[in-house]
């Protein structure tokens, strides 16, 4: 099981019931509270954001695919329209949203965007010294 750095607590996963009312809501359980951290730093957090998003409006794109009187086409087209555009307003507020997620579960403002960078700056400095390896190796050959 993996482990979040910040307090050592065992990354439990949510059942399907839980992850939609997570969803949904916002809330998990207790014990899943370092999950929340986990899904909000992860390396894909803005993939989950967006699934989450699309579980949310999946009903809606539903009923106007089901109970427009229109031809297939127009519905097709009104829904991924009405879907794309509430996409881009809802993935303006991507951050705010996860820190406020994360706030829930008990964790302090800005936790999660911190973990991201500091994880964000790891990797980065990972690649700048493999490639002044690579370029070292190069220089003296």
């Amino acid at each position: 099981m993996k482990t979040v750095a910040e307090d050592n607590a065992p990354i439990v996963r949510p059942s399907p019931g839980q992850w939609l009312r997570y969803t949904f809501v916002g809330t998990v359980a207790p014990r899943n509270r370092a999950w929340v951290l986990y899904d909000a730093t992860c390396s894909t957090w803005l993939l989950r954001h967006a699934v989450r998003y699309l579980v949310i409006v999946a009903p809606l794109i539903a009923a106007v695919m089901i109970f427009l009187p229109t031809t297939l086409p127009i519905r097709v087209g009104a829904c991924f329209a009405a879907g794309a555009s509430l996409l881009i307003g809802y993935m303006c507020f991507t951050t705010e949203s996860l820190e406020h997620r994360v706030e829930k579960a008990g964790y302090r403002y800005g936790i999660a965007g911190q973990l991201r960078e500091r994880r964000a700056n790891e990797a980065q400095r990972t690649v700048v010294a493999r490639n002044r390896a690579r370029y070292e190796a190069r220089r003296y050959r």
